[in-house]
């Protein structure tokens, strides 16, 4: 959907020269063909079981309902997720994007 877009192009093209070590690269969306690939719905599912948990999570709801019934919807709805006390990463330490040979 995005090849003809030249600004992700160019965001596709930053994270790709940059530092392998930093969080900028990566891969940012896809398509039929890279969803496709073998092992990446086994991907996915060991991100949801590591990373998926109540205790890093936030909720913010807004609706034409009362207070009373929203928050009986957003108990019913999301007491069932599981709290698995998950530690955030600390990336107060950024690995920066680009170094000296990265930038040529």
């Amino acid at each position: 959907m995005s090849l003809q877009n030249d600004s992700w192009r160019f965001l596709a093209f930053l994270c790709h020269i940059s530092n392998e070590g930093s969080k900028l690269h990566r891969f940012f969306c896809g398509n039929v063909e890279t969803l496709e690939q073998e092992g990446i719905r086994d991907s996915l599912l060991d991100f949801h079981k590591e990373w998926y948990s109540a205790n890093i999570m936030k909720l913010c709801m807004s609706g034409r309902h009362s207070l009373e019934k929203l928050e009986k919807m957003a108990t019913d709805l999301f007491s069932p997720i599981v709290n698995k006390d998950v530690v955030l990463p600390d990336l107060s330490k950024p690995t920066f994007p680009y170094t000296e040979a990265n930038l040529g």
